[in-house]
């Protein structure tokens, strides 16, 4: 993907950043493979809808922080999420055996984007950073489908 084209999905998801933030409804359009779902991250927020038709989806994500950021979604009970040993990042592996990570979007860079197609069944579920401390700093959402 080219930086230019990069820049211009980042800056259309800005200009709906407060749409999205002040809405918190699900903001799903049509698309090839499910719904859209729309997801900004900042830094040490990250601004999703609240609730999400079940089905197949794409997760769009937009970094619009100064860092570098990733995505996790996983199916959500109550509590914190298990840490790795050095307590600032979640551990990826036990979430993996658990069965609760759904899906996972890699290193996204600052002001730029990423794309997952996912099927989410009804539930709760959490998305969050997972870069070192941002969890912890309460970089997460909390998204109901139904």
């Amino acid at each position: 993907m080219t930086r230019r084209l990069v820049r211009s999905v980042a800056a259309i998801a800005l200009a709906a950043a407060p749409t999205l933030a002040t809405a918190c409804g699900s903001h799903a359009t049509g698309a090839p493979h499910g719904h859209a779902i729309h997801v900004i991250e900042c830094d040490f927020t990250i601004h999703a809808p609240r609730r999400v038709p079940a089905g197949d989806a794409v997760l769009l994500v937009s970094n619009g922080g100064p860092s570098e950021h990733e995505l996790l979604v996983v199916r959500w009970q109550a509590g914190l999420l298990p840490m790795s040993f050095g307590q600032t990042v979640v551990d990826e592996r036990a979430l993996r055996r658990s069965g609760a990570l759904v899906a996972a979007v890699d290193a996204v860079p600052a002001h730029g984007a990423g794309r997952i197609r996912l099927r989410l069944a009804p539930g709760r579920y959490l998305l969050f950073c997972n870069m070192a401390g941002h969890y912890l700093s309460g970089m997460s959402a909390v998204v109901e489908v139904g």
